[in-house]
């Protein structure tokens, strides 16, 4: 009969890799946005990163699960009203890639 419960020493094993792969996707320019410790992992990338090829590359299973828009900061310079140069952040959508990630068994 299967098992319903992960094993405490599992929970932490699952824990951990959850953690080594949020930190992973962070370091390279992609976010996770699903729930934390839970796999399988959904997390965004922008359209030029190699980040899912070198994840599948690690043994990490990653699937194309389509594209949606986020709004990112994109720094400019403008001129406040004494003419002094002002640097400020403008969001912009960007259109990102999202994927499923899970580990190979």
């Amino acid at each position: 009969m299967p098992r319903l419960r992960l094993l405490p020493a599992e929970r932490a094993e699952r824990k951990a890799l959850w953690a080594e792969l949020n930190r992973f996707v962070i370091d390279n320019d992609g976010w996770i946005v699903s729930q934390p410790d839970a796999f399988p992992v959904t997390a965004e990338f922008l359209p030029s990163s190699p980040m899912p090829d070198a994840l599948e590359d690690a043994g990490w299973e990653v699937r194309d699960a389509g594209s949606a828009e986020r709004f990112l900061p994109e720094p400019e310079q403008v001129c406040d009203l004494n003419r002094n140069k002002v640097h400020r952040d403008q969001l912009v959508p960007v259109i990102i890639r999202i994927f499923t990630i899970t580990y190979r068994e």
